[in-house]
């Protein structure tokens, strides 16, 4: 897994239905912040795996109800890193 870009960002692109163009991988919900890097949900499980490449994965459900309450120009706040355990 590649790292996130923790601090403030704001949400600069939105895309309902994306895919990655490196990775070939689908982006439901893609919320875009800091030059590429996105919020998003994933199909199955966010804990399987080896993580993402720099976005922040959310469950597929979460994703839509972030989407729904967010906006183009809000800021989001990324913190933390994936648990030892998981990686």
């Amino acid at each position: 897994a590649l790292p996130t870009r923790t601090g403030w960002h704001r949400i600069d692109r939105r895309v309902e239905d994306d895919r990655s163009r490196i990775y070939d991988a689908p982006m439901p919900y893609a919320q875009y912040f800091s030059g590429g890097q996105a919020v998003h949900g994933v199909y199955g499980y966010v804990h399987t795996g080896r993580g993402s490449h720099g976005c922040v994965n959310l469950m597929h459900d979460d994703a839509r109800t972030l989407w729904q309450r967010t906006r183009s120009g809000d800021r989001v706040y990324v913190w933390g890193a994936r648990p030892a355990r998981l990686k």
